[in-house]
């Protein structure tokens, strides 16, 4: 086993690419302690591959419950994780029976006590050399044969076969998705078992089918229907064989079928199913789970805005999520969910970078400063997990995907574990904590700014109605007799009618007299000076 020393050196040889991170939530975490090596959350590298350990053990126990229930043995494919705390979840500790995709899987498993493991990818000449090698580790050891062209490549072999054991054959059948295999109705299966069972070389392990037609189903008549057809075409073939006198393991596998099994398939020996462990978006939208049984989310950051296009602009691009499903599911649909952002929607994607808008309507860019991280639910997890460059290698001589996930059993993994979670939980908190203050600071901003409007408006009525009165004022002023223009005034008033009426009194202020109408404030007729004399 790896030592922690050198676990922790090589994380931080590799840590700019690094996908074994903590996840929000319950995280799937390290026995060298991510969080004193990275610090804080925020300081982890993005894009970074997250996993949610709870939904992982929930999903694995849901999938050996099922085949307790069909009394089938499972066999679980490991390509999904690639990791050993995966693969101790998935067969319930035993550490017996799985499916691994390549060589360096499998020697990678044997080397950590992992046996009865099946090869599922055909069996050529240049495998041959380290499939020995693993006959020799392991007390079973299968192989996988797609075409007569295998047997015969095992039957050159035999002579180096370690002694007592033999060829462990797995016949690979083809109930019409149209991958590899045998044709299940045709007649060269049939020569094929015969030619196993007759050989001193080989023991017939298995019949083995993927029934990969089921993600092509859309609903769960649809489901159900091929899942039926699929079972019917081999439980045919187990006739045929025993007609032969020839009988061994049926076993067949793929996530929707055995997630959502019909009672059907309980006359089978085997389910082989791989992506359940973590599901994802392309399982969601089958209905084969739910969005919170998925276990795995890749996080992003935002790292720009484009408001002209109403676009973000996120360190995601197709190198972390891969290219599958994206001729599918773009640009109608969506391509991968946004944890929480239900108006959010992937567009399109470069080689690094993700291209983010709204669902309905503009997208505010203000909502998500750069900075802000985003988790993505991946549209199909185990294409993705082949595409990432930055998992931790078990050594230098493993293939890159060959991987370490520790099993947690000591005291001071589950502290650090609750010190990581409460620290996602910190982060998450602060991250929540800044986007309502700066919607609250928004808020303030508007109503101020709205109470500056209306103060500016009251004031320019008040200076209006200011400048209003001082105008009438000026207008009333102008119709009273001023001092300095008294006498002229006063000769003016004498020689013409007026209907102004004033008095000066003895202290030169000028008051308004009586009314000028009234019969008592007539004036005498002026004495002509003719008259006098």
């Amino acid at each position: 086993m790896i030592s922690l020393a050198r676990t922790r050196n090589l994380i931080a040889r590799r840590l700019s690419n690094s996908f074994i991170v903590p996840s929000a939530g319950n995280l799937l975490y390290f026995k060298y302690t991510m969080a004193k090596t990275l610090g804080q959350i925020s300081e982890l590298e993005t894009p970074c591959f997250v996993v949610d350990i709870d939904r992982v053990k929930e999903n694995t126990q849901r999938m050996l419950n099922t085949c307790a229930r069909l009394k089938l043995q499972l066999r679980p494919h490991t390509k999904t994780h690639k990791t050993l705390q995966g693969a101790i979840l998935q067969t319930g500790g035993s550490k017996r029976c799985i499916v691994v995709s390549t060589l360096a899987e499998a020697e990678f498993y044997a080397s950590h006590e992992f046996d009865d493991i099946l090869l599922a990818h055909p069996i050529t000449e240049n495998k041959i050399a380290r499939c020995l090698a693993l006959m020799k580790k392991l007390e079973n050891f299968h192989v996988l044969v797609t075409e007569p062209e295998g047997l015969s490549t095992l039957e050159a072999h035999t002579k180096d076969l370690p002694p007592g054991k033999k060829w462990s054959v797995a016949l690979d059948v083809d109930v019409g998705y149209g991958r590899t295999g045998f044709d299940v109705d045709g007649n060269d299966i049939l020569d094929a078992a015969r030619a196993v069972i007759n050989s001193p070389n080989m023991v017939l392990e298995a019949v083995y089918c993927h029934c990969g037609d089921l993600y092509t189903a859309t609903s769960k008549t649809e489901r159900e229907t091929k899942q039926r057809r699929n079972a019917e075409h081999l439980y045919a073939l187990e006739r045929r064989l025993k007609d032969l006198g020839v009988t061994c393991k049926f076993g067949t596998g793929s996530t929707p079928t055995c997630s959502l099994p019909i009672e059907y398939n309980n006359n089978l020996s085997e389910f082989h199913p791989g992506a359940y462990i973590f599901y994802d978006y392309q399982q969601y939208l089958l209905n084969v789970c739910k969005e919170s049984n998925i276990a795995c989310r890749v996080m992003t950051r935002v790292i720009a805005h484009k408001p002209d296009h109403n676009m973000i602009l996120v360190d995601c691009g197709f190198t972390a999520l891969s290219h599958d499903g994206i001729s599918q599911r773009l640009p109608a649909s969506d391509f991968c969910l946004i944890q929480g952002e239900s108006n959010l929607r992937l567009i399109g994607m470069t080689q690094e970078l993700g291209k983010i808008v709204a669902k309905e309507g503009d997208l505010d860019c203000n909502q998500y400063p750069v900075g802000t991280i985003l988790f993505l639910f991946p549209y199909h997890v185990m294409e993705m997990m082949s595409w990432t460059s930055g998992y931790l290698l078990e050594d230098e001589q493993h293939d890159k995907k060959a991987v370490i996930f520790e099993d947690k059993q000591e005291k001071d993994d589950d502290a650090d574990l609750k010190l990581m979670e409460e620290q996602v939980m910190e982060w998450n908190s602060h991250v929540s904590d800044l986007r309502q203050k700066r919607q609250d600071q928004e808020v303030l901003a508007e109503h101020e700014r709205i109470e500056k409007v209306m103060q500016k408006r009251q004031e320019e009525r008040l200076q209006k109605a200011l400048e209003a009165e001082k105008q009438l004022a000026q207008n009333k002023a102008a119709n009273f007799i001023q001092p300095d223009h008294l006498d002229e005034a006063i000769e003016v008033m004498l020689d013409s009618r007026s209907d102004y009426n004033y008095a000066v009194t003895n202290s030169g202020d000028i008051v308004p007299g009586e009314y000028p109408d009234h019969p008592s404030n007539k004036a005498p007729a002026r004495t002509k000076m003719s008259d006098v004399s």
